[in-house]
Order: C-alpha cells, then structure tokens, then sequence
C-alpha cells in the first residue's frame, strides 16, 4: 500500500487537518494517511502541549468514520526527540509491504534544511506539500521529490484554537464535535 505519513503534535487536531488528509487521499496516489502524532517536536517548544495520550485520543475520535485515515503512535516507540528519519527507517524496516511519502505544510520547507538527516529524507521519499497562509511559493523547489501540491489553503490552525478555547470563545466548527466535548470534558488548553 502506498502510505501517506502526516507528521504533528495535532494540539489539538483540527478540521483543516482533516480536509488535507482527505484531499490528499482524493487527489494522489495513496491508499492511508497516517496521521504520526509527535510526543515531541524537536523543533518546537514543549509548552501548551497536552499529553500525547489526550492528542491520540482526539485524532482517534476525528478519523473514527474513515477507513483511510489511521491514527499513529509509533513515534512514542521510538527514542526522544522524535526525528523524522528515525520514523521512517523504523516504518521501512518493519512495513516493508508499505511505500511511504511525507505530507507537510510549506512552512516546513522554508526550514527542512534544520531536520535531522534532511539530505537523506529528500534522497529516499516523496515530500508532498500543501500551501499554508502567509508562506510564499518556493520558485524552485530543491529536489524532484517535493511535490508542490493544489491542496486547499486553511486557516485553521492548533495554536488559535488553544487561544479560543483560552479566551472562552466557541470552537464549534473549528474541530469535530467529538473533540469539542473531549476538550471540554477533560478540559483541555483551558490555562
């Protein structure tokens, strides 16, 4: 199968997420999206994150309607930080009936050459990219492998959602209802 990996913390996930999977799924040639929640973004600082249990649970409830779509917590296997070429060679060794491809915002483009064993990433996989707001198009893309897609631009994002949520505001229609109650319930991002 050809496996589409959908790497982030996914604090919270979101219906732009969603979209993009699905587009993803619509538009290339991939049989799964895995969405591979992040228990720590070497890139990224740690505060707001909430328990890679809670993430996990609310990507779960998101894709409970689709086939395609799988939630995966394989990079909690895997030594901290989480580096992207540790996931894949862990996926490749033990999926080898699996072809995978990176799914990433153009934002991670500007800044891959930052990635652990980046050179190696773009030599041996596919790195679909989806537009995001406020990210210029590169002229040039550096590889053959980067593959500028026609995904739908969102808005949305996890740090304005925690920021809603943080001022009281509603997030209806920001995420699904099944994460909504579950931030709530367990409230979440509320400090």
């Amino acid at each position: 199968m050809q496996i589409g990996l959908f790497p982030g913390s996914f604090n919270p996930i979101h219906l732009g997420h969603l979209i993009i999977a699905q587009y993803f799924i619509n538009h290339y040639p991939l049989d799964q999206i895995w969405f591979v929640i992040s228990p720590q973004n070497p890139l990224k600082k740690r505060s707001g994150l909430v328990d890679f249990d809670h993430r996990m649970k609310m990507v779960e409830l998101s894709i409970s309607q689709s086939k395609e779509m799988i939630a995966s917590d394989i990079e909690l296997k895997l030594p901290l930080p989480s580096y992207t070429i540790h996931t894949l060679d862990y996926l490749k060794e033990n999926f080898p009936e699996h072809a995978f491809s990176l799914i990433l915002g153009l934002d991670n483009y500007e800044g891959f050459n930052r990635w652990k064993s980046h050179d190696r990433i773009i030599q041996e996989n596919k790195i679909y990219l989806y537009p995001r707001e406020g990210v210029k198009l590169p002229e040039n893309l550096s590889s053959p492998n980067f593959i500028l897609t026609q995904a739908p631009e969102m808005g949305i994002s996890s740090t304005g959602i925690r920021k809603d949520i943080l001022e009281k505001k509603n997030i209806r229609f920001l995420v699904t209802d099944s994460v909504q109650e579950y931030i709530l319930s367990h409230k979440l991002y509320q400090s």
